[in-house]
């Protein structure tokens, strides 16, 4: 049986905070030189896109709501099936860029629920 919707927008929505708030004192050069933060940050994408898939599978109506949906389960996929060709400055791009926008997606997301 599926998890509700609201089970795994919060679930994405603890991971965004914690990518946050562990990168938030960060610069590019200190990310690339801590392996442990850095495969931190890709099992919080990884967990991320396969909760989107999820959403997206049980939850349609919801999961339409996010605009970054096809690159948040593509970027999962590339992390979990070609691990050796990540560029890790590429998940940083992706973390500063794009994360902050997502949180809030989700948490307006949640808000619906209430």
């Amino acid at each position: 049986m599926p998890r509700s919707a609201l089970a795994y927008l919060v679930e994405m929505n603890e991971v965004c905070q914690f990518l946050l708030d562990r990168t938030a004192s960060m610069q590019l050069a200190e990310y690339l030189q801590d392996k442990t933060v850095r495969l931190a940050v890709e099992r919080c994408f990884i967990t991320l896109g396969e909760a989107m898939k999820q959403l997206q599978l049980h939850h349609p109506a919801i999961a339409s709501a996010f605009a970054q949906k096809p690159g948040i389960v593509a970027f999962r996929n590339v992390i979990v099936h070609e691990y050796w060709a990540v560029d890790n400055e590429d998940v940083w791009s992706i973390l500063v860029s794009k994360v902050p926008a997502l949180k809030t997606e989700i948490e307006l997301a949640i808000q619906s629920f209430q």
